[in-house]
């Protein structure tokens, strides 16, 4: 079979892709394409930052290997917004209807992210010691919102015990889109007390996890797109992050005129240079 042509293009304001030909009108038609894998310097908010990135990054992940995860946080983000609206308009009734729906899709999400953690642990806390050399293991932590021992029954009693104050506030106060992503350690939240340096180290090792769990679930390896990320690790740990790295994985690495890419050059290396808008080998 031919291989499959994607088109983008851009008019207006407007962007369509285009796949052989036909209009793609859902973007998850393209992810088992030809997945990759991004390092970026934005990944260190899945670090540091707030709650919904590291939320978004675990997503994303569990996106890559299943349409039907996507499907199912589509489903529970549509009645969320539906029961937000009723809560403002004060549809108490309305109110009480969705509320069957939100734990029913919000309990299948707690139940797929507990398993992304669970997958996670297996290969984090190695990657992220092997290179760090810290002396410390330090784990992936997912805090659901509605606690693991809570089923359906409970889960409605909490919801119902807020709706005086989500009548108030407009707002649904409890449910996944308020679970909580950490990393631990022996002293408790690593991520409070490490180190710019560790903190991006972290970042980094999600990603190279998250391709890891891809090539565990689909047998393939996504492409890796390291963009300028691994000069703020030093040396040895630039080292020792690359030997980790799957060997067989195409992955391009982009660096500014004047960095040292020949530590990272091999036999197989192939070395572009951009000048004036244009690749030059």
């Amino acid at each position: 079979m031919p291989p499959e042509e994607i088109r983008v293009s851009f008019e207006g304001k407007g962007k369509e892709i285009r796949r052989s030909g036909k209009s793609v009108h859902d973007r998850k038609e393209l992810v088992a394409l030809n997945p990759s894998v991004v390092f970026c310097h934005e990944d260190y908010a899945f670090a540091s930052g707030e709650p919904e990135r590291r939320r978004f990054f675990f997503d994303q992940s569990a996106g890559l290997v299943s349409a039907s995860y996507i499907d199912l946080l589509r489903d529970y983000k549509r009645v969320l917004k539906q029961r937000n609206a009723a809560l403002k308009e004060r549809r108490e009734e309305l109110v009480s209807l969705l509320d069957m729906q939100l734990a029913g899709f919000g309990i299948r999400l707690r139940e797929e992210r507990k398993k992304i953690e669970e997958e996670f642990n297996e290969r984090f806390a190695l990657r992220y010691e092997a290179v760090s050399l810290l002396g410390t293991e330090v784990n992936v932590r997912y805090r659901p919102n509605w606690p693991a021992e809570l089923d359906l029954e409970g889960i409605l009693q909490r919801m119902a015990s807020k709706r005086a104050e989500e009548l108030a506030l407009g707002t649904s106060l409890s449910g996944p889109h308020r679970d909580r992503w950490g990393f631990s350690s022996k002293s408790g939240d690593f991520a409070a007390t490490a180190s710019t340096g560790q903190l991006r180290l972290l970042s980094l090792t999600l990603r190279m996890v998250q391709a890891e769990y891809y090539r565990s679930v689909t047998g393939r390896l996504p492409v890796l797109l390291l963009d300028d990320v691994l000069l703020e690790l030093d040396r040895g740990k630039r080292r020792r992050f690359l030997e980790l790295l799957p060997p067989s994985a195409q992955a391009f690495f982009t660096f500014l005129p004047g960095e040292s890419w020949e530590d990272y050059k091999t036999e197989s290396t192939l070395v572009y240079e951009v000048r004036d808008g244009r690749f030059e080998d």
